[in-house]
């Protein structure tokens, strides 16, 4: 299994300048859903923690880059963050307890929807062309859907930390769990203050499931 792996810090800040981003920008949609996160209390449904970590997490990502000319689309209940010159998209998702572990091989923690599939088998027949620039020439236009490779923010939450990487999905199962990928930035984690909603923890539900809630009505 050929993979890209960025790990040290320079490396990473390097890799996200290359995308047009920092880690500031990605971190900045974690504390966002935090904040909201921490709202909740036990006379919550108990869904509510989870749908706002991954709802407050695409809605900080986007506050923090669309001043800076990223646009937004949720075409097909797919809600993803695109580059200026429209080849990137970021998709949320949460993470199982190999996201940001250099050693392990992360997947999603719920099943993805069919946009999600989609997506990614759209990268998967990018990534058997040859060589392509994601930083190229802005476009006046749209762009075209063959164009766009669509990156997942993965995030998981742990009892005393974040952990979060921006990786590039490239296998995702008949069952709808993203396994494999062609590129991988580990971020730096970020420290949960003392007890910092312990109660919220265990998340048996897919907050970032929307897309397979959605379509298979």
């Amino acid at each position: 299994m050929n993979q890209a792996i960025y790990l040290e810090l320079p490396d990473v800040e390097a890799r996200l300048m290359e995308l047009g981003l920092c880690v500031d920008d990605l971190h900045a949609a974690i504390k966002y859903s935090e904040l909201h996160r921490s709202s909740c209390t036990a006379n919550d449904p108990p869904c509510l923690s989870g749908l706002l970590t991954w709802g407050k997490t695409v809605r900080g990502l986007r506050d923090t880059l669309t001043p800076k000319g990223w646009g937004n689309s949720d075409e097909n209940n797919l809600s993803v963050t695109i580059h200026p010159n429209g080849t990137l998209a970021i998709a949320v998702a949460t993470g199982d307890n190999g996201t940001g572990n250099p050693r392990l091989t992360p997947e999603t923690k719920y099943p993805k929807g069919p946009a999600t599939a989609a997506a990614i088998e759209q990268n998967i027949v990018q990534l058997a062309q040859p060589s392509f620039s994601f930083i190229e020439t802005p476009r006046i236009s749209p762009p075209q859907e063959h164009s766009v490779y669509t990156w997942l923010f993965l995030v998981s939450r742990r009892r005393d930390e974040v952990r979060s990487e921006l990786s590039l999905p490239k296998l995702i199962t008949d069952s709808g769990h993203v396994v494999d990928w062609e590129e991988r930035i580990l971020l730096p984690s970020i420290p949960l203050e003392d007890g910092a909603g312990l109660y919220f923890y265990e998340e048996d539900n897919p907050g970032d499931d929307i897309v397979v809630e959605i379509s298979r009505r």
